[in-house]
């Protein structure tokens, strides 16, 4: 019954929607209510790895959701690139060498900070249920090069994106800002297909283009508005093509599918406005949601066993986002501002 869980996410999207131009496409609560959405999909896509694991086997409707995962790919996190790299850009834009200054501390280092906050959860855990650590492990995990059970690798490709982005903007002009960061994003995806599996950088230059449609946003939408249908179907067409029909073995197919896709989204947004109090929270509440649902999902699955993970899969499913959205909404007692 784990399509009930996909058909939830279905409903929870069209409750309040509503078919309309839409300018505020590119607020924060539009932003937030349609990341809500994606890290609902994640946390599917992270207890079904749990599931899979348990021996449970799909049959009937359970193959929605697993072939949706399947084809969905890295594109579940392509909108958080897309609007970090637009909201760092309009930072930068509207206050200037201010808000440059403050993003080591307040971008990357409390990113960090509460990151290894949540490292330390895992630790933790990991030492009641006797799941064993070695040292050099925890020491990486607490940059997220490694993990403990934690989810670590968009983590680290944003706090990457946001060195990368202070380093270009100490150094370039504005306007030339996202021609810079593209280039070294790309260098950096090299460097990371030697040493890291093709998920830690195939979606990284999508946060650039996010930085990109902000420096360039009133000419953008302009043209986005004049050409709409032409537009949406072209950049529809070329997602498809890229992500489905080249091999994904050939990285720049998967690149250009990503920033593709997230620009059909924008696109949709303009006309579709998506939103509601639950999706607008878990925006909201997005890093909480992402780092810590993996531990309700070890702890049911270590004490409580895989035969109930496998015979009550939904069910596990459900716990975990009910036990995450309960850390979540304490979170603001342990968060590093």
């Amino acid at each position: 019954m784990l399509y009930l869980f996909l058909l939830f996410i279905f409903l929870l999207t069209l409750w309040g929607i509503k078919f309309k131009d839409n300018d505020d496409f590119l607020s924060k609560d539009r932003c937030n209510s349609i990341k809500g959405i994606f890290i609902l999909v994640v946390l599917l896509k992270h207890a079904i790895q749990y599931i899979n694991d348990s021996g449970f086997e799909y049959h009937g409707l359970d193959l929605i959701p697993h072939l949706f995962l399947s084809y969905s790919g890295q594109l579940i996190v392509v909108m958080f690139l897309f609007y970090s790299g637009y909201g760092v850009a309009y930072s930068i834009l509207n206050k200037g060498e201010q808000y440059v200054n403050h993003m080591p501390r307040r971008r990357f280092l409390t990113t960090l900070l509460n990151f290894d906050v949540a490292v330390c959860a895992f630790i933790l855990m990991n030492l009641v249920l006797s799941i064993p650590m070695s040292a050099g492990k925890i020491v990486e995990a607490l940059f997220a090069w490694e993990t403990l059970g934690n989810s670590n690798w968009y983590i680290f490709a944003i706090l990457l994106c946001y060195a990368l982005t202070y380093l270009v903007a100490k150094t370039v002009k504005t306007k030339n800002q996202w021609k810079w960061l593209f280039v070294v994003i790309l260098i950096a995806e090299l460097v990371l297909s030697c040493l890291k599996e093709s998920y830690w950088y195939n979606t990284l230059l999508v946060y650039p283009a996010g930085f990109a449609f902000a420096v360039y946003k009133d000419n953008i939408v302009a043209w986005m508005k004049r050409y709409y249908a032409v537009l949406i179907v072209v950049l529809t067409a070329a997602f498809i093509v890229f992500f489905y029909f080249v091999p994904q073995t050939r990285a720049l197919a998967t690149k250009f599918a990503s920033i593709c896709f997230a620009l059909v989204i924008v696109m949709l947004s303009m006309k579709i406005v998506v939103g509601n109090p639950f999706l607008n929270w878990c925006g909201v509440n997005l890093f909480p949601l992402y780092i810590y649902q993996r531990i309700p999902m070890i702890v049911m699955y270590e004490c409580i066993g895989e035969d109930f993970v496998k015979n009550y899969a939904l069910l596990f499913v459900v716990l975990a986002l009910v036990v995450t959205c309960g850390i979540a909404s304490l979170y603001k007692y342990w968060q590093i501002r």
